[in-house]
């Protein structure tokens, strides 16, 4: 069963440090410590380059806003994150850790597990009903969102967006889908139908500078996109729910295991 595990976590710390990156980079690492302590090979393959990572990060919250940067103080404030997997043997590992001491050593600090929630979601059951006939959609876009392009000529260099076109933002999620899902999608003729019948009406958004570590920059979009469908074809509607359905465990976009992209989905007409 191929499936994506969540891994919500509340936590404090020992003592007050700097985030010298974004809050999400904090996890990633927090994530890769602790699956060491049980499978050292296990986290130096989840940090390996790969095209898609099977893990994905989100930043860290406190009374349910996103910590951009700042500082984790000590131990009065409790903060929430959570951890996505699509790598069954890893996510076990990783319960194991967290739960066998339910604490983490990092340098800067003893992190302390004061609760946690385990959710598991089998993929099959996130392919969409072919007859809810949505009409309009809006993806929240809650931590920094940066979207690549696709590119035709061979050895350039990537280009990434700032704006979340519909084509962009549903061929970066069927890639990822294929990337761990049985049951593929056809990219190519998803995203043709998308150009022909899905555009954006509204928007508010703003551009967010994200320091990755290790003198690495970026820069991501927040805010929120709505999208209207203009017909319906029952394949392609499918597909197009369960992509949006995806994308709340998932995120969308570069740098998902550094804890950008991630959403939140509203069905505004149906």
């Amino acid at each position: 069963m191929m499936a994506v595990s969540i891994l919500r976590l509340h936590f404090m710390v020992d003592r007050s440090f700097p985030l010298t990156s974004f809050s999400g980079v904090f996890v990633y690492k927090l994530a890769l410590t602790a699956l060491a302590r049980i499978n050292s090979v296990l986290a130096d393959d989840l940090h390996s380059p790969k095209p898609f990572k099977p893990i994905v990060c989100s930043g860290v919250r406190v009374g349910g806003k996103l910590l951009r940067h700042g500082a984790i103080m000590k131990p009065e404030v409790t903060y929430s994150t959570k951890i996505a997997l699509l790598d069954d043997v890893a996510f076990k590992a990783l319960l194991k850790s967290m739960f066998s001491k339910m604490s983490v050593r990092i340098p800067a600090a003893n992190v302390f597990i004061s609760s946690a929630e385990v959710e598991v979601k089998n993929l099959q059951s996130l392919i969409g009903e072919s007859d809810l006939r949505i009409k309009k959609f809006r993806v929240d876009f809650l931590s920094p969102t940066q979207l690549g392009k696709a590119v035709q000529i061979k050895d350039t260099k990537p280009i990434f967006r700032l704006f979340p076109d519909p084509s962009s933002l549903f061929r970066n999620l069927a890639r990822y889908w294929n990337a761990f899902s049985r049951e593929k999608i056809d990219v190519e003729k998803l995203v043709f139908w998308i150009e022909n019948r899905v555009h954006e009406c509204a928007y508010s958004l703003r551009t967010v500078p994200v320091v990755l570590g290790e003198s690495r920059r970026t820069i991501g979009f927040m805010g929120y996109c709505e999208y209207e469908i203009r017909d319906y074809e029952q394949e392609e509607i499918k597909w197009l729910l369960t992509l949006l359905k995806f994308s709340k465990y998932a995120g969308v976009g570069k740098h998902r295991a550094l804890g950008m992209g991630e959403v939140d989905i509203k069905y505004l007409e149906i």
